[in-house]
Formats: structure tokens, sequence, C-alpha cells
């Protein structure tokens, strides 16, 4: 996290270091710092602010693994030996 924020004042120091450097008026080094400092930045504040979905907790990825086992169904198959009957667990089809 921190590293997002260092990144975040990197990205507005390029967005701003041509009128810091003075060559603002090179119009192509000026846009292309400009570019790459607004991508830095909204990407930072992205990963910042946004939902990261490496970072739920462990009862989500908990709940998650409950409701994946809900869409199972138990159903009695025939074994080819003896024809004992076992149960074994199958996904749903979707028709």
């Amino acid at each position: 996290m921190t590293e997002n924020w260092i990144e975040l004042v990197i990205g507005a120091l390029v967005l701003i270091s041509p009128w810091i450097l003075g060559f603002s008026d090179i119009s192509l080094a000026r846009w292309l710092n400009v570019l790459c400092g607004m991508v830095l930045v909204v990407m930072n504040v992205w990963m910042i602010y946004g939902n990261d979905p490496a970072a739920r907790s462990a009862a989500t990825v908990a709940e998650d693994a409950s409701q994946q086992k809900q869409k199972r169904v138990r159903r009695v198959v025939n074994t080819a030996s003896a024809s004992r009957k076992k149960k074994v667990e199958q996904p749903l089809m979707n028709s």
C-alpha cells in the first residue's frame, strides 16, 4: 500500500514536471509528461481506493466456497461392480 502512495506522488511530479523544470514550451515533451503522469495518478488512485479482489477477507472466500458447494447436487449412481449404489457428487448441468 505504501508503494502505491509513492507511485502516486511520482505520477503527480511527472505530471507537473514540464512547468517545474521549464520545458513546457516543447509541446511533445509537455504532453507526454502530462499523459504519463495522468496514467500513473489514475492507476494508483484506483489501486488505493478500488476494490482489490486479492484483499478479500477469509470469511468472504469461505462463503464463496460454500455457495459453490451448494450448486452441486447429490444423486445416486449405479457402480459397475455388484450393482451397489454409491453416492457421487456431480455438478449441476445447465441446459
